[in-house]
């Protein structure tokens, strides 16, 4: 009976007293550590072994070291595995602890001296989930230490794991691609062939199926034609195992290769692999295969390889208007994830064939399916051009725009540059996007999303709806009673400015107008705002336009009533004015703006007034 309690103990699941029993804290920690670091009771060890850490922060760094790690050397031979665990997961915020306080020479005595003897024991547990946590914190502490140390210390401990009995040689294979990025480039390079040869021959294909994993992430890490020499005749070689795990995660190590491969490689030697794998005997293969096309397709040379076209079209098969019933939803979201690619490679000259796949795909029951097409319908536009995009996407970013919050939101962030590509007069028809989004208050993220492409927005329409639409809807911005989303406005401000700057001149006057109307506002975060604007504004603006949108306000709201108003009024006159060197007509106003600044009752305004630097 005591076993199975234990074996259902989840060791991250006691975060208070009450699922915990008592443990006395009011003890010394010495005396805390005495007594419960072999309590009967498994649960009060368990919360001495998560609280450890901490308690080696409150006694001297030499008692830590002399009287607290040797306890941990206890603890590694504890009867139940979920405390082994529990310290394999403390093992690298231990040596963090060190590290912050000990010069690099220091620590790495006691790394050699303790930290590897202490996880080299917990690398090799009877328990798989202790192996997995001790070679997280293996990979750690290893970045903690010099590469050199690494090599000569971290080194043998792996290459004896990857010597030793089954379990542990997974193990070493799950981490191989984690260690060798704290080895140095030439160590790495004769390393990884070295060890990447033995695992690939491994009689366990379980072995044999992590390095067909992490081979595409091993191939990142080293020389590129030790990848064609060496690693590539490897791949080809696993990538025709019986066994079809193996096969299947070589599929998922295919796109890295390639992006080391040159182009000659990809085409000759992994594209009829992949060929090979999309069309696999095995579900799973060939499923998995297909999640890849799009990567995979875009590394192909020019000259496009019709085939994966073929095979694409296959993916999701259609009974009339309908997708089929065979069909998954795993599949037909990575067919609506692979459309972009495959469109960028082909080029709309194949939309006929896959049009009414993307008619199906964008009115899928799965809202995921459809949210992927939402993020991407910009990119799909793009590659169509306007006349195809109004004839075949328009009604489906509509649909996007009706759709629940979480596809919403994907048509939403890139709508300025969808409505970009429709004709001026279909732009006009999408206005209606801004009203949406103010319907209810309460729902702020679509504000935010649109909030950051105003100006985006503002490039694309004409000086009428520029006027009309766009600029009360930046104010509506600058007003809205989420902090995020007035804080979001205001950072586009500068880019808002161009593009008003670009067209007629009064549209500016205007815009700065409406800005200089927030300096007058009985909301003291409206006056606020205004000086947040004109700061990001002041060294783009001309004498002209100072003294016309700018000087008289801060006359008046270096006098506010709060003192965050004032503090501001202070920084720009201090932080931003002074850097430039072509407002001698103005210094005398802002000398004597700073003078009264500088006798302001709050500390942190004049402190800030007496910063400045002519």
């Amino acid at each position: 009976e005591k076993m199975s309690v234990l074996m259902s103990i989840d060791p991250f699941s006691f975060s208070s007293r009450e699922s915990t029993p008592e443990v006395d804290e009011k003890l010394e920690v010495f005396e805390r550590i005495a007594k419960y670091k072999h309590s009967e009771n498994i649960l009060q060890r368990l919360q001495l072994v998560r609280s450890l850490p901490n308690l080696a922060k409150q006694v001297r760094l030499q008692d830590a070291k002399t009287k607290i790690l040797p306890v941990l050397f206890e603890l590694v031979e504890d009867s139940e595995h979920v405390i082994r665990q529990t310290l394999a997961d403390q093992l690298a915020d231990f040596c963090y602890f060190f590290s912050s306080a000990f010069d690099i020479t220091s620590l790495e005595e006691l790394v050699s001296t303790q930290f590897i003897k202490l996880t080299e024991n917990l690398l090799h547990d009877s328990h798989p989930q202790v192996r997995s946590a001790a070679s997280q914190s293996f990979i750690r502490i290893a970045t903690m230490v010099s590469t050199n140390f690494v090599e000569s210390n971290f080194v043998p401990i792996f290459e004896k794991l990857a010597d030793n009995e089954e379990d542990y040689r997974v193990e070493a294979a799950q981490m191989f691609a984690s260690f060798l990025e704290k080895l140095s480039e030439k160590f790495r390079n004769k390393f990884a062939i070295k060890l990447v040869k033995k695992l690939a021959e491994d009689p366990s294909y379980t072995i044999r199926r992590e390095i067909g994993l992490k081979l595409g992430k091993i191939s990142l890490l080293i020389d590129s034609e030790l990848c064609k020499s060496d690693i590539l005749p490897i791949f080809e070689v696993l990538v025709q195992e019986e066994i079809w795990a193996v096969r299947k995660a070589c599929v998922e190590s295919i796109v890295d290769l390639a992006s080391i491969l040159p182009e000659q490689l990809r085409k000759s030697i992994l594209y009829p692999i992949f060929i090979k794998l999309i069309s696999d005997e095995n579900r799973w293969v060939s499923r998995t295969a297909a999640q890849y096309i799009g990567p995979f397709i875009v590394l192909l040379p020019t000259e496009k390889p019709m085939k994966i076209l073929d095979y694409y079209i296959k993916l999701v098969p259609i009974e009339g208007q309908l997708i089929s019933k065979i069909a998954d939803s795993e599949t037909t979201f990575h067919c609506a994830f692979s459309l972009p690619a495959i469109l960028f490679v082909y080029g709309p000259i194949i939309w006929e064939k896959i049009a009414p796949i993307f008619e199906l795909l964008r009115s899928d029951l799965h809202w995921k399916v459809r949210r992927t097409l939402a993020f991407s319908i910009h990119e799909i536009a793009k590659l169509l051009g306007t006349q195809l995009t109004e004839q075949y996407l328009v009604k489906a970013f509509e649909d996007f725009l009706q759709d629940i919050d979480q596809v919403k939101e994907g048509v939403l962030r890139n709508s300025a540059q969808f409505i970009s590509l429709l004709s001026a007069e279909n732009r006009k028809n999408h206005l209606n996007i801004f009203d949406d989004i103010r319907v209810d208050l309460t729902l702020w993220r679509p504000r935010k999303i649109i909030a950051k492409q105003i100006a985006d927005f503002a490039e694309i329409f004409d000086d009428e709806i520029l006027l009309n639409t766009i600029l009360p809807l930046y104010d509506s911005f600058l007003l809205d009673p989420v902090a995020v989303i007035r804080e979001t406005a205001v950072k586009q401000i500068v880019k808002l400015m161009q593009v008003f700057e670009s067209r007629d001149k009064t549209l500016s006057d205007k815009f700065l107008e409406s800005i200089k109307a927030f300096a007058k506002s009985s909301r003291y975060f409206d006056r606020q705002t205004y000086l947040e604007l004109m700061a990001l504004l002041a060294d783009r603006m001309t004498i002209e336009k100072m003294n016309q949108y700018l000087i008289n306000e801060l006359d008046n709201l270096a006098q506010d009533k709060v003192a965050n108003v004032r503090l501001l009024v202070a920084k720009l006159l201090s932080c931003n004015l002074s850097k430039r060197n072509d407002l001698q007509d103005l210094q005398l106003i802002i000398s004597n703006l700073l003078n009264k600044l500088e006798q302001d009752k709050d500390r942190d305004v004049r402190l800030c007034a007496k910063m400045v630097v002519f």
